[in-house]
């Protein structure tokens, strides 16, 4: 008895804990992208966009987020939409991860056609 009154609120504790304080589900999709240009969207938007169209997979996917997020360029989702996917059929974890987040299947919804 006198242990199930000790591990109940540990129990609890370890539970509650992830949830409340876990910054990825408050954060945006970024994957790196805050690190290396902070807030500075003009000059990202100068290197990733001849990066992107040459098939860079990393710049298509943050160029893509700066349109589905509106970071430095009008917001437009069929843009965003066009870059992510780009970036996810070269298999770049980061862009396939990305989809399956913002579409759905990753929390149990709708698989992607």
């Amino acid at each position: 008895m006198r242990i199930r009154t000790i591990l109940k609120p540990i129990c609890y504790f370890s539970i509650i804990f992830p949830i409340i304080f876990a910054s990825s589900a408050r954060a945006e999709l970024d994957f790196g992208f805050k690190a290396r240009y902070l807030e500075d969207y003009t000059t990202a938007l100068e290197e990733l966009r001849p990066l992107a169209e040459s098939g860079d997979a990393q710049s298509q996917l943050w160029l893509g987020l700066m349109y589905y997020y509106g970071r430095g360029v009008t917001w437009n989702p069929r843009l965003a939409d066009l870059w992510i996917r780009k970036s996810a059929y070269q298999l770049y974890h980061d862009a396939e991860f990305t989809v399956r987040f913002l579409y759905g299947g990753f929390t149990g919804g709708n698989p992607i056609n």
